[in-house]
């Protein structure tokens, strides 16, 4: 894998739905919502991975869920392991969402695991790090039950919870690769366990 973490994505084309999507675009007070600016921050977005190797599988929007653009949040999967957790959505319009990716990670091979009410949990709360720790982040969008899913479908992982003010763990934190993390100006992050992230 050359130190990455994955080889191979799969993105979802934005609909022209997008701009009723809950996570209002262009959040920190920029124009007006633009489809066209949408699809072509998209194809950047698609150009850079393939431009590092990556392989990237496009799905075809879904005009029914306006969020769905962010694929990341409708599952966490083990590459290693071969499962893959499905999400239930904090936020109820997304609901269902995660059910047009899971036939496909099916055909994959992937086992699918489903958190179950009253647990949630979003991939965009979950950021998977390249030294054996995952760290969860306990949002308005994914509670301790939906970790716990996430704990007994990766029994050999390390996982940290870490309390989020705000939409989602990855808002705030990329992993740079090595033990670096990004942290965005300003967050309001505060770890409880661990020790590798602080406010």
């Amino acid at each position: 894998m050359g130190g990455r973490i994955f080889d191979t994505v799969l993105t979802r084309r934005p609909p022209h739905s997008m701009s009723r999507c809950i996570t209002e675009p262009g959040y920190r007070g920029a124009a007006k919502f633009s489809y066209e600016e949408a699809q072509a921050q998209y194809r950047g977005y698609v150009e850079s991975l393939r431009s590092a190797g990556i392989t990237v599988n496009e799905l075809e929007p879904l005009e029914d869920y306006p969020d769905s653009v962010f694929i990341q949040d409708t599952a966490v999967v083990g590459g290693r392991s071969g499962v893959a957790v499905l999400a239930r959505f904090g936020a109820s319009p997304r609901r269902g969402e995660e059910n047009h990716v899971a036939p496909i990670l099916s055909a994959r091979g992937f086992e699918i695991i489903r958190v179950r009410p009253p647990g949630t949990l979003e991939g965009g709360d979950v950021l998977v790090t390249g030294e054996g720790v995952v760290f969860a982040g306990l949002s308005s969008r994914t509670s301790m039950d939906g970790v716990e899913t996430l704990r007994k479908a990766f029994p050999g992982v390390n996982i940290e919870t870490v309390r989020v003010k705000g939409l989602h763990l990855l808002s705030y934190l990329g992993y740079l690769g090595g033990s670096a993390i990004a942290s965005a100006e300003g967050s309001t992050i505060e770890a409880y366990s661990g020790g590798m992230v602080s406010t």
